[in-house]
């Protein structure tokens, strides 16, 4: 959750600033002069002036009156939040907490978070900016040892493209980011309760505007963490508010939206932590295919756990070989300048049409060629000539039916 500015001074008019790297960020300008007129304004009267955070989390509502101030968070998300509220300068008013004030708020609750009260009634009174921040969930949360299930559904399986603490926009977080193609099954990797969804993004890519624009799923937890799920294509998610989901039941279909270098599933668990205006990541095992505990380790594919569903598959695997004929031998690299192909070998004869993307991974991974292929229902292997240009690196190849990847090869030109 990116951070949004507001600031009003008195009575102008609202004026959103650029987004700031924090949870939510609210200051509400207020430089009021109490002149001894008016009436106290604490039970039943409307708010004086009130905010809602950019991003639909919270709204202050303010009350003034002749005698001080009282200021009242509401908590608008299905979750509890932790907000921490700070005020600048005051003049001729005490406040009846002390300040900073943390305040756990429960989902769709409120609380006061202070009241200031005039000290000195023949003498005006002032007060300065009120700064909001919040963390999801609460700050009395303690994060239980569990091993996740991989976020994709059993049988499959994807290499880890970056990883706890990367350079590319991981620098101090546990998050992982799994090289799942466009349009691909993601999974609940644990259990628990829905409670917010961003889905109406369409775009994305490396530019700054792209920031806090992924469509997301997090998904509360038994023990108070929330599991983030992130970038999501464009009527991707197939959950609602409030949706209790078990771990592996489908979630959504990944994409590029947000800021992104390319199509992938953003997986992260969140939780309060006291100190921080941002919410803080646990760095988590996974229970991976040979039944062990692991943590991650970039560059390495993992499959998840038990058989694919549906019956067999339409490929069976993809080869890499030198020659177009069944009994050449399958490859895992090649030297630059040879001639290779991909081997489709077919589990479910059938006359699918398929599309082909290559990619070649790196810091600026994008997909080099693509091809579409036609199966035929009366053979049992399908080749493809690939590009005889590629340069030295890494490379993936991903085949397609319609959303659904179907097969995916791994290999290296020298």
């Amino acid at each position: 959750m990116r951070a949004r500015t507001a600031l009003f001074l008195h009575s102008l008019p609202v004026s959103v600033l650029p987004v700031l790297p924090v949870s939510v960020l609210l200051v509400l300008g207020l430089l009021v002069m109490g002149l001894g007129a008016g009436t106290p304004a604490w039970a039943g009267d409307p708010p004086t002036r009130s905010h809602v955070s950019s991003d639909g989390a919270f709204r202050l509502d303010v009350y003034e009156g002749r005698q001080g101030v009282r200021i009242v968070i509401n908590n608008l998300e299905a979750f509890p939040i932790t907000a921490k509220l700070t005020i600048g300068e005051l003049e001729n008013l005490a406040a009846d907490q002390a300040l900073p004030r943390v305040v756990i708020i429960p989902a769709k609750g409120k609380s006061r978070l202070v009241r200031l009260t005039q000290r000195d009634t023949t003498q005006s009174w002032r007060y300065g900016k009120v700064h909001c921040t919040y963390q999801i969930g609460s700050i009395k949360t303690r994060p239980k040892p569990h091993d996740y299930q991989l976020p994709f559904p059993p049988g499959a399986a994807y290499r880890l493209d970056q990883g706890f603490n990367g350079a590319f926009s991981h620098k101090g977080k546990n998050a992982l980011d799994f090289g799942l193609g466009e349009g691909e099954l993601v999974t609940a990797a644990r259990s628990g309760r829905v409670v917010k969804v961003t889905s109406q993004h369409k775009a994305g890519g490396t530019e700054p505007r792209f920031r806090g624009k992924a469509n997301r799923i997090w998904i509360l937890h038994s023990d108070g963490t929330f599991g983030c799920y992130a970038h999501f294509k464009h009527g991707g998610v197939s959950v609602k508010v409030g949706q209790d989901v078990r771990v592996g039941e489908a979630i959504g279909r990944a994409g590029a939206t947000g800021f992104a270098q390319g199509v992938h599933l953003h997986f992260e668990v969140r939780y309060a932590r006291e100190g921080r205006t941002q919410a803080a990541t646990v760095p988590i095992t996974f229970a991976t295919q040979d039944g062990t505990r692991q943590e991650l380790v970039v560059g390495k594919t993992y499959q998840r756990a038990g058989k694919a569903k549906g019956g067999p598959k339409l490929l069976k695997r993809v080869e890499l070989c030198r020659a177009p004929s069944r009994a050449s031998p399958a490859l895992t690299s090649a030297p630059v300048g040879v001639k290779l192909w991909a081997r489709l070998v077919i589990g479910v004869r059938s006359d699918a049409k398929l599309r082909l993307l290559l990619r070649r991974e790196g810091p600026k991974e994008a997909v080099v060629w693509k091809e579409s292929i036609s199966l035929k229902k009366s053979a049992d292997r399908a080749l493809q000539a690939l590009p005889a240009s590629l340069e030295p690196g890494r490379y993936e190849l991903f085949v397609h039916r319609g959303q659904d990847r179907v097969g995916r090869l791994t290999f290296t030109i020298e």
